[in-house]
């Protein structure tokens, strides 16, 4: 039998395997102290979401997070080291964001403005991102549609492509569904702690081409020109198809015909 100090609350759990960073950082916050982990196997992921921990809270609070005991003798030894953490006490969770968001947002609490480096990504613990070169970008916004973790998201309001890098876990969908030649590349590079990394940032940006005929707005800028410089060659001297290039679809069909009522007449 062994004694435990005074508010040491022991949790008892089946299955240590699934213990993710999101876990850990919660029991952390909600307790406002470190903990003990107490086992006698560590998977590769609890592994890589420990030493993420113990990396910032050392460089934050020049404590440690979370010690690992693998027998009697070492439980004894690291529950004298328990010790409640001033300014980590922490109480958030919303169902309806992932498990990455919710972690996102627990760091970014701790963080706050201040820069405390950065880690490599583990095997099984992958954060990353991405780099877009935004002139050859034409926002057909093909990796926003592949990306399922909410990494990558268009504004609307600024006609923007922008990448939240503390979700991203670097599946490279992204990158295998960009249609433009080096233009957007995905690196494994680990998480940053601090706070514009846990941000939408903005990758690239475009103004909207309005229809010549109608004034309507339909796509960006480089893309209509993207296109325009593709089929311009092959439509050689026929105004009126040069001309629907730079139309949205209703008035590109109301060129065409009223270019074949002309044809017809003559």
């Amino acid at each position: 039998n062994l004694a435990l100090p005074k508010d040491v609350l022991p949790f008892m759990i089946e299955g240590e395997k699934w213990l993710s960073s999101m876990h850990f950082l919660t029991l952390l916050q909600n307790s406002g102290a470190n903990l003990v982990f107490y086992t006698d196997f560590v998977s590769r992921g609890s592994n890589e979401a420990i030493v993420l921990l113990n990396t910032f809270f050392e460089r934050k609070f020049q404590k440690k997070a979370i010690f690992v005991a693998k027998d009697e003798k070492e439980l004894q030894n690291v529950l004298k080291e328990q010790e409640f953490i001033q300014d980590l006490k922490y109480d958030f969770h919303n169902n309806t964001l992932t498990t990455r968001e919710n972690f996102a947002k627990r760091m970014q609490e701790m963080i706050k403005n201040e820069d405390f480096g950065s880690i490599e990504s583990g095997e099984w613990l992958r954060y990353g991102k991405v780099k877009i070169n935004p002139n050859t970008c034409t926002l057909c916004l093909s990796c926003v549609g592949a990306c399922n973790v909410g990494a990558l998201i268009a504004d609307k309001q600024e006609n923007a492509l922008k990448f939240n890098a503390s979700l991203c876990t670097t599946c490279g969908y992204c990158e295998l569904s960009c249609a433009e030649k080096d233009t957007l590349k995905l690196f494994r590079s680990g998480m940053e702690f601090r706070a514009s990394y846990f941000e939408y940032q903005t990758m690239a940006k475009d103004e909207l081409f309005a229809c010549i005929e109608c004034g309507k707005e339909f796509a960006t800028k480089k893309a209509v020109e993207k296109i325009a410089n593709l089929m311009k060659p092959k439509f050689g001297n026929d105004e009126n198809k040069i001309k629907t290039l730079y139309c949205c679809a209703d008035c590109k069909a109301k060129v065409m015909i009223k270019a074949m009522g002309f044809a017809g007449q003559n």
